[in-house]
């Protein structure tokens, strides 16, 4: 069976996609009044509850959701994977750095793709990877909710637009991932 949901927070809406209780694609963009939330599985309170403290400044980790991987590659798997276990808020890496980490140094470009292609994002967190001297780059949802996700994290921003290596507003460090 194939459900659809609906989770509105503040100004962001998440929908997503689940077949056997596995979630298939999540669509990140800015609310409109129009959005209700609408639950179905019983991670959507979970979803709720820790969008609603990602907004308003409480870093913790996203909660363990299960990610339907059977139509994702062997390299896409991994860079995905990378990303999503070795890039917490508040740091970001660059497309050929998650290349180096994910076994294919020079493979920025593939990086790129498999984030234009991300079928969850925030929870595998492709808003995270910028360009390799932190400019914003192409992001599904819009380089606007990017840049807004960013600086929820504490990413600082140069007046030029590239992000900080270090200076994160809240506690710790914003740091490009070596």
């Amino acid at each position: 069976m194939h459900e659809q949901e609906i989770i509105r927070c503040g100004p962001l809406c998440l929908e997503l996609s689940w077949r056997s209780g596995l979630l298939t694609r999540l669509c990140l963009r800015w609310s409109t009044p129009e959005d209700n939330s609408r639950f179905f599985t019983p991670w959507s309170a979970s979803l709720c509850k820790w969008l609603h403290q990602y907004l308003t400044g409480t870093l913790g980790g996203c909660p363990e959701i299960p990610l339907d991987w059977n139509n994702i590659s062997g390299f896409s798997r991994r860079v995905l994977s990378a990303l999503q276990t070795q890039v917490p808020a508040g740091q970001w890496i660059s497309y050929g750095g998650l290349a180096e980490r994910s076994g294919c140094p020079g493979a920025a470009r593939a990086v790129g793709k498999i984030m234009a292609s991300n079928p969850w994002p925030l929870i595998v967190p492709c808003h995270r990877v910028l360009g390799s001297a932190g400019q914003l780059t192409g992001y599904g949802g819009g380089l606007d909710i990017k840049w807004f996700l960013l600086k929820k994290e504490g990413i600082q921003f140069s007046a030029s637009g590239k992000a900080a290596k270090d200076g994160r507003q809240k506690t710790g460090h914003a740091e490009q991932v070596r």
